[in-house]
C-alpha cells in the first residue's frame, strides 16, 4: 500500500506539526464504537460458543492469539481489518470524537452516518489485503472480518480427517453467510470475511 497522504488529515487538524495525538484519539473512539456496534449486531460470543461446541474440533490460532487485530473484536477466531479513512470526517464530528473518553450515543450516530464513507478508500474500486494476491481483493467500501482458526483440538486422521474438515468447511460457510447478512440487515453495508487457518 503506498505511503498515506495526510494532506487532509492535517487540514482538519488532526495532525498538528507532524504531531499524530489527536488523530489516534479520533481513530481509537471511531474503531471503538464500531466494534461496538458490529458486536451488537453479531453475538461473538455466542458464535464461539457454537463453533466450540460444534465437535469439529476447530482449535483458536496462536497467531491470531498473538496479533494486535484480535484486540478488535470479542471474539478468539474473529478480526476486524478494515483500514478506517478518518480524515475524511466532517470538522464537526472529528471535534466531537476528540473529545470523548467513552462510547455513547453520539460517538455511535457519527460512525453509523459516516460508515460507509470511512471504509471506502477514494478513486479505487477494489482493495487488496495482504499478503497481495487475486483472491485478497475486495469491492471497495465493503466491510472485511477475518476468521482464522488454528490446530484441531484432536488428532484425527485417514477418512476421519477428511470428513471433519469437509463439516468444518460447511460449517464456516454457514457462519459466515449468517454474519454477513446481519450485518447487511442492520447496516446495509456488504461484509466479506476472509477464512485462514493459522496455527
Amino acid at each position: 500500500m503506498k505511503k498515506k497522504d495526510n494532506t487532509l488529515a492535517i487540514e482538519k487538524g488532526l495532525i498538528v506539526n507532524e504531531d499524530k495525538t489527536i488523530y489516534n484519539k479520533v481513530l481509537y473512539i471511531y474503531k471503538l464504537t464500531l466494534i461496538k456496534i458490529i458486536d451488537s449486531i453479531v453475538d461473538f460470543n455466542d458464535i464461539d460458543k457454537k463453533i466450540e461446541n460444534s465437535n469439529l474440533y476447530f482449535g483458536p490460532s496462536k497467531t491470531l492469539q498473538a496479533s494486535p487485530k484480535n484486540k478488535n473484536i470479542n471474539s478468539k477466531y474473529f478480526a476486524f481489518l478494515n483500514p478506517l479513512f478518518i480524515e475524511k470526517l466532517s470538522i464537526e464530528d472529528i471535534n466531537i470524537l476528540k473529545n470523548k473518553e467513552l462510547i455513547d450515543n453520539e460517538t455511535i450516530n457519527i460512525v453509523l452516518k459516516t460508515l460507509k464513507d470511512i471504509i471506502t478508500k477514494d478513486g479505487v474500486s477494489k482493495v487488496c489485503y495482504n499478503p497481495p494476491m487475486p483472491k485478497h481483493f475486495v469491492d471497495n467500501g465493503t466491510l472485511v472480518l477475518q476468521f482464522v482458526y488454528g490446530k484441531n483440538t484432536k488428532k484425527i486422521t485417514g477418512d476421519d480427517f477428511f470428513t471433519n474438515d469437509k463439516a468444518q468447511k460447511e460449517f464456516i460457510e454457514e457462519m459466515t453467510n449468517y454474519i454477513k447478512t446481519k450485518i447487511k440487515n442492520k447496516l446495509n453495508i456488504d461484509t466479506h470475511i476472509f477464512v485462514d487457518k493459522m496455527f
